[in-house]
């Protein structure tokens, strides 16, 4: 579910004068999660819809600022701002990560790469 931007955020790159690429959404391109260390980053690319994914966009304006949460204390940092996530979003934001890990652990167990039994984690 990508980001649509609003209409002041929309880039067009142009080339010699001709419109090249229109930036008009966003979308996490890269995701990091530091299970031990309870901290998660998320880099977030400009670029447009494509046939039920996202293409990011080759110009050089296309990534934004990188997004850190800590999963323990709620606080979060991008480039340019920080704050704390309220207690609500820290449990959502726990929830997804734990339904992830557990979904990577059930898949390269029932694909042979690790044999083994599923431990789910709660």
């Amino acid at each position: 579910m990508p980001i649509q931007l609003n209409a002041s955020q929309v880039i067009v790159v142009t080339q010699g004068g001709t419109p090249v690429d229109t930036q008009d959404t966003v979308a996490v391109t890269q995701m990091h999660g530091d299970m031990l260390g309870g901290e998660s980053a998320f880099t977030f690319s400009r670029g447009t819809p494509a046939s039920n994914g996202f293409a990011p966009s080759s110009a050089r304006s296309s990534t934004l600022p990188r997004f850190t949460i800590n999963a323990t204390t709620g606080q979060w940092s991008s480039d340019t701002q920080s704050g704390t996530l309220t207690a609500q979003q820290l449990t959502a934001f726990n929830n997804n990560q734990r339904a992830l890990k557990n979904g990577v652990e059930a898949l390269v167990v029932g694909l042979g790469l690790i044999p083994g039994t599923i431990v789910q984690w709660t």
